[in-house]
């Protein structure tokens, strides 16, 4: 979700720019953080992921949510999704 609202709202046309996406896995601590970044336009001020008319944004907030996350939001140059989540143990 984080990638389609990036290539859809962060470059209209004839706007170019670049996504990238970084997995990393912190077995000490039991963590993991994705990162999704892009050099779009950016996010307004006034946005607010939890109440926002976006899908796409709501969805993000409520994935954080689900997996009991943080998630951080740096809102242009670059535009950074951070979302930070423990691994659950697979005996449960």
């Amino acid at each position: 979700m984080i990638i389609s609202n990036a290539m859809k709202h962060g470059f209209p046309e004839p706007r170019r720019g670049n996504i990238d996406i970084s997995l990393k896995s912190f077995p000490e601590k039991g963590e993991v953080t994705l990162t999704v970044t892009n050099s779009g336009v950016g996010l307004p001020d006034g946005v607010d992921l939890d109440s926002s008319d976006s899908l796409g944004l709501r969805l993000i907030a409520s994935l954080a949510d689900q997996l009991d996350g943080e998630l951080s939001v740096q809102r242009q140059n670059p535009t950074r999704f951070e979302l930070r989540f423990h691994l659950q143990d697979e005996a449960t």
